[in-house]
């Protein structure tokens, strides 16, 4: 029987390209903005259907929308504003690495960024406004364990009632927590003090926006409530190495 060795050459070129053609993976987009987002072909090619990305979710690039090494798209929210960023061409089109994992986020009006950059944090070199009584989050320090937080991915209060999120190649580690008794219109501040990390860890709330930061410090983030009932979450996306440690959460207007 032959083997690989004794093929010749262009059949083995064909083989090697065949072979890393298999190892690629599509590039991934995480939507962490505060509403839905539409994604579509960068290269306005066959196949070129817009799709509508849900916050939350995730959406792997069509291998069509690229070629071996790259994908390209266009990114807009629903009033049409691009939130393609610094990393588009003069087009507005986005070259995404069909290995990579890329999230958007609120930061400076909406950008895309590559999981594991730098993503800006505007409160830094800030210190958050004092806040008043009344935290309207339950068992915000973790004492009680998780209750009251709804979890997914690999989470954990430790001894010292810090919350731990870990994530891994492929889920992303997060707890939300429904909060009510807000007031419609008013102003409040979500507030959490990331003590030790490794990644990216971001506060939010659904719907309206987040903050996030990779060294300890505090989170701070001020927004006006849409409604009388919020969703709080702490997470750190997937594809990062490390965890994150969260403790002292408040919500408070």
């Amino acid at each position: 029987m032959m083997n690989q060795t004794d093929l010749p050459l262009p059949l083995k070129a064909i083989i090697i390209v065949l072979f890393c053609a298999a190892t690629l993976t599509a590039a991934t987009i995480d939507n962490n903005y505060k509403s839905s987002i539409f994604i579509s072909n960068g290269l306005k090619t066959p196949g070129n259907n817009e799709i509508t990305l849900n916050h939350g979710k995730s959406f792997s690039v069509p291998e069509s929308w690229g070629n071996l090494r790259h994908s390209y798209v266009h990114i807009r929210d629903d009033s049409d504003k691009s939130l393609t960023g610094s990393m588009a061409n003069k087009y507005g089109t986005l070259k995404l690495a069909v290995n990579d994992a890329y999230v958007v986020v609120s930061a400076s009006e909406g950008q895309v960024f590559r999981v594991g950059d730098s993503i800006p944090d505007e409160n830094e070199g800030t210190t958050p406004d004092p806040p008043v009584s009344g935290n309207l989050i339950k068992n915000a320090n973790f004492n009680e364990g998780m209750t009251y937080w709804q979890t997914s991915g690999n989470v954990q209060a430790n001894s010292a009632n810090d919350l731990i999120l870990t994530p891994d190649s492929i889920t992303t580690s997060k707890v939300t927590q429904q909060v009510s008794g807000l007031q419609t219109g008013k102003e409040y501040q979500l507030c959490a003090n990331v003590k030790s990390t490794s990644v990216w860890a971001y506060a939010g709330v659904i719907g309206v926006g987040e903050k996030g930061r990779s060294t300890p410090g505090a989170i701070s983030m001020k927004f006006i409530a849409p409604g009388n009932n919020v969703k709080v979450y702490l997470q750190t996306w997937k594809k990062q190495s490390g965890n994150v440690s969260i403790s002292d959460v408040s919500l408070r207007g």
